[in-house]
């Protein structure tokens, strides 16, 4: 466990250069970042590149990943093209589009 949480704080450290983190406190008095794993995920399937990317999923379950993607992401129309990539090849959809288009 304690290797996720330094891999999760890998991340977070990742993003936090990034700027993806500008609207939201990141200050605590113990030297490390605590964000909603929720937020974390969605940041990384928003905007990060494919080594943060690899790197979630080592740090979080698929299926909690793919849950915040298809409530978080998906419905962001700006990102059809991010989402057809992680549809094809992070979650092995085989039909992207009739996953990601609305009906």
């Amino acid at each position: 466990m304690l290797l996720k949480n330094e891999k999760k704080q890998q991340l977070i450290e990742e993003l936090k250069k990034q700027h993806l983190f500008w609207s939201y406190d990141l200050s605590n008095t113990h030297g490390t970042t605590t964000l909603p794993d929720e937020l974390v995920i969605e940041q990384t399937l928003f905007y990060a590149d494919v080594d943060d990317i690899l790197l979630l999923f080592i740090i979080f379950d698929k299926k909690q990943i793919k849950s915040i993607w298809r409530e978080k992401v998906i419905p962001d129309t700006r990102f059809y093209a991010r989402n057809y990539y992680l549809a094809k090849i992070f979650f092995n959809i085989k039909n992207p589009q009739r996953y990601i288009l609305p009906l």
